[in-house]
């Protein structure tokens, strides 16, 4: 579901081109589908959960890595 929004958006092959797995747009879409636009088009993190959890520290988390510090 999250890969055909991401397509109806036009942004799956912008995410793909830059590397991102299915999985990755699916795990962001899953967030928030505006957050995951911003951040695979414009590399822009707009928003965050109460946690203060963007996109790019949600892919982070997914792939053990440790995220910037906002």
């Amino acid at each position: 579901m999250q890969i055909d929004l991401a397509k109806r958006l036009n942004v799956y092959d912008t995410a793909k081109f830059k590397g991102y797995s299915d999985d990755d747009i699916a795990h962001a879409f899953w967030l928030n589908p505006t957050w995951a636009k911003a951040f695979f088009l414009h590399g822009k993190n707009i928003g965050s959960d109460a946690y203060g959890t963007n996109i790019e520290k949600y892919l982070n988390r997914i792939h053990g890595k440790k995220g910037k510090k906002s």
